[in-house]
């Protein structure tokens, strides 16, 4: 329909440019241009009619296109990665003497020696100590270490230590300790490392001593002391003794025990003079031990 009236207004046109153009004797007149027009457009009607009817293109067979956004790239933050090292701790304890399982006789001495790793991220100081938390404390409750270990080296360390003397496994769990009182192990941190030893079921005598009756003397001479022994056992069975006095020994005595424990021994009465500046005297123990025990010394000044 558009069309049509398209073609209408073009004849129309046309008409009135021809009118114009041509000259005026030779002009036609209103009644023909009008049956000019006329046919004009009764022909187009009639080829327009013949011409097939165009069919419109469905707007839904065309591709559509979707615009796609530029990705603009974006920082990937890596974050460092989070650690669990503890500040204070133990990497790794070794034994270099004594080691886990060993045999040894009731209220026998041994050394022990350590090489202890620090494993933490701090220093340690010269006031941090080595505490026993639990178990037989085999005489040591706490060694300081008297010097800085810094982290990854390690602290070598020699204790004397005296075995229980009831017989069967014992054991000694140790930690490090700061000066402000926080414990301190392996592991996690928060383990103790330990000393395990076996004391065998023999019969021993663990310490032997004596004390005098007055400890230094000082009075008329000549006097006498009196020496009161006292004998340690891991065990029952019986103790055969003497006490050494300066050059001379006493008589040999005997004690039985029934159990593990102390006894009191004879006592001696031992003469002094103003010749003598002290008096050193021991205990000799024969049977079990074949051993001599600390030296008391006591010191001697006679008055006139």
């Amino acid at each position: 329909m558009k069309l049509f009236k398209g073609i209408l207004l073009l004849v129309a046109i046309f008409g009135l440019l021809l009118s114009s153009c041509a000259p005026k004797n030779n002009q036609p007149s209103v009644d023909e241009m009008q049956t000019l027009v006329a046919r004009t457009v009764d022909a187009l009607q009639t080829e327009i009619a013949l011409q097939p009817t165009s069919t419109p293109v469905p707007t839904a067979l065309l591709p559509t296109f979707t615009s796609i956004p530029t990705l603009l790239p974006t920082a990937t933050r890596i974050l460092p990665t989070a650690t669990n090292t503890p500040v204070f701790s133990v990497a790794r304890v070794e034994d270099l003497t004594i080691p886990a399982g060993t045999t040894l006789k009731g209220g026998q001495t041994f050394v022990k020696t350590w090489k202890i790793t620090n494993g933490g991220t701090q220093t340690w100081g010269k006031d941090f100590k080595i505490v026993f938390v639990s178990g037989d404390s085999m005489g040591i409750t706490s060694i300081t270490l008297g010097k800085l270990v810094y982290p990854g080296t390690t602290y070598e360390v020699s204790v004397k230590f005296t075995a229980p003397v009831k017989a069967g496994s014992h054991t000694a769990n140790f930690m490090l300790e700061t000066n402000d009182g926080y414990q301190f192990g392996i592991g996690s941190a928060d383990r103790p490392w330990l000393i395990r030893i076996n004391v065998e079921n023999i019969f021993q005598v663990t310490a032997a001593s004596l004390v005098a009756s007055v400890n230094p003397y000082v009075g008329p001479c000549p006097a006498s002391i009196t020496l009161t022994p006292y004998i340690t056992v891991n065990g029952s069975g019986t103790v055969t003794y003497y006490i050494r006095i300066g050059s001379g020994i006493t008589d040999t005595y005997s004690l039985t025990f029934t159990d593990s424990g102390i006894l009191t021994g004879n006592i001696i009465t031992w003469p002094i003079d103003a010749s003598m500046t002290s008096l050193q005297a021991n205990i000799y123990v024969d049977v079990p031990n074949h051993q001599d025990f600390g030296v008391l010394t006591v010191p001697i000044t006679c008055t006139p």
